[in-house]
């Protein structure tokens, strides 16, 4: 039933990405490997929680894999800033363009308190920054 469940899910989100590509992107931060974004409206609140989208666009293709940009879906609790990454979506083409390469997620996403020198600590904080004050 889980599995099912996770099936059902993960073709649910992957029908929705395309219009969260063409989304109301937020350069937050830049790096010399990767640019960093948050959408806006994109924001859902629910059970005290925020559930966003972040972008992660890398000048060349991911060490990793040969993805050239990376789309997050992550729970954030505004009051610690605590995080879990719920999705990640591969794409390769920049800025989250053409259609997903890969979709992972995973099975018990751990909670995260990232330091305050990361640029996932303010992506983080902009999040909850913009739903305290909207």
């Amino acid at each position: 039933m889980k599995k099912k469940l996770l099936l059902f899910s993960l073709l649910l989100l992957t029908t929705t990405f395309s219009s969260l590509s063409f989304g109301e992107w937020r350069l937050s931060v830049e790096t010399e490997v990767t640019n960093f974004y948050w959408d806006p409206k994109n924001i859902k609140k629910g059970n005290g929680l925020v559930y966003s989208w972040f972008l992660l666009d890398y000048r060349e293709e991911s060490p990793e894999s040969d993805s050239l940009s990376m789309m997050i879906n992550v729970e954030t609790d505004c009051e610690t800033l605590a995080s879990k990454d719920l999705t990640y979506v591969s794409y390769k083409q920049h800025m989250a363009g053409g259609s997903p390469s890969r979709t992972d997620t995973p099975e018990t996403p751990e909670i995260v308190f990232h330091p305050m020198i990361t640029p996932r600590y303010r992506l983080t904080k902009e999040v909850c920054d913009y739903i305290n004050t909207n």
